[in-house]
Order: structure tokens, then sequence, then C-alpha cells
């Protein structure tokens, strides 16, 4: 066997390593996105369940919080608005955390809280503490109730 051959030999060795390398690294690309959308669906639940954990432990801000969503917000205590107001905040962020990530499915479970009066209001007035583009997809979710 000449050099040539040599050559031509450990080349197609090499085109092989390289296949099996770009095929080894596509699993683990696939692998490592799939335990990133598991993180952050986790994520995603854990906001939600610290507002649920909130209001099955405290039946001062359960009432608070339903208040908030049912009444103008006109009608509510200073006091209570301030509290009422934080659990919004936090209720959003995780909806806007899933926006930014393109999570639509924790999307759509937030849908049900647009609904509501008091939603409407707190969100016409703390729109501009997200983005436009997050403010426009609320806008048009709203829009379509």
């Amino acid at each position: 066997m000449d050099w040539e051959a040599i050559g031509a030999i450990a080349e197609v060795f090499g085109a092989v390593a390289v296949i099996a390398t770009l095929a080894y690294l596509g699993v683990q690309v696939r692998q490592s996105n799939r335990l990133i959308d598991s993180s952050l669906a986790e994520s995603h639940a854990n906001a939600a369940n610290e507002i649920a954990r909130l209001l099955a432990s405290d039946s001062t801000a359960a009432t608070i919080f339903w208040e908030g969503l049912e009444t103008d917000r006109e009608n509510i205590a200073i006091e209570d608005l301030r509290r009422f107001d934080p659990m919004i905040m936090l209720f959003t962020m995780s909806a806007y955390q899933a926006h930014r990530q393109n999570d639509n499915d924790a999307l759509m479970r937030a849908d049900w809280i647009l609904q509501f009066l008091g939603f409407k209001q707190w969100w016409r007035q703390y729109r501009n503490t997200y983005n436009q583009e997050f403010q426009n997809y609320i806008d048009s979710r709203l829009r379509r109730l």
C-alpha cells in the first residue's frame, strides 16, 4: 500500500469521525433543549403555585385577591390595593417570562385572569411596566374577550 492510499483511508476515517461527532452534538443539543424547556415549565408552575399557596394559606390575601379581580378599583381600600397589585404583578411577571420564552402553553393557562374587571383596570395602570411586545400581546388577548 502506498502513501496515497493510506492518506485516502485516513481522510475517510476523519470524515466518519466528523460525522459521528456532529451526530453526537446534535443529540446533546436536543437533550439540552428538552432540559431547558422542562426547567422553564417548572419555573412557570412554581410561580403559579406560589400565588395559589399564598391564597390558600391566607384567607385575607384570598379575599383581597378575588375582591381586586371582581371589583372596580375605585371601590377598593388603598390598603387592599397595595396588597392586590403585587399579587397581580407576580402573576403577570410569570406570564411575561413565558411570553419572552415563547411558552404558549403557560400563556394560555394564564388567560383566565384577563376576563376580570380588576385585571383590566390594573393592566391599564401598569402596562408600561412591560416592553411594547408584551403590551401588544396582552392587549390583543384582551380584545379577543
